[in-house]
């Protein structure tokens, strides 16, 4: 959820000295959080330009696109995450089509 606040968050708000202290302490919150998943062997599950698996990702959507092979996840709505080989979230993605 870090990322999506730091997503949402105004790029002139990182010039704003009101706004950027709190856009500070969300990278740091993100990078710890993140430091914590790596050591206790949690990982992002790659989505962004790979064959749809369902093992892996959860389609979403259908996108049509004649930029990607039908089948392959052109957007990442939600990342996913797994501790070594077992599934804790699937990557909520949405799909290239023919268009």
């Amino acid at each position: 959820k870090m990322s999506r606040a730091l997503a949402a968050s105004p790029a002139e708000a990182r010039d704003d000295p009101a706004w950027s202290a709190l856009v500070a302490g969300l990278e740091a919150t993100e990078r710890e959080l993140l430091a914590v998943f790596e050591r206790h062997g949690i990982t992002r599950i790659a989505a962004m330009g790979m064959a749809l698996d369902p093992n892996l990702h959860q389609a979403m959507m259908e996108i049509p696109t004649s930029e990607a092979e039908p089948g392959t996840v052109v957007q990442e709505i939600q990342a996913g995450y797994q501790i070594k080989d077992r599934l804790l979230r699937p990557a909520l993605v949405g799909v290239a089509k023919a268009g």
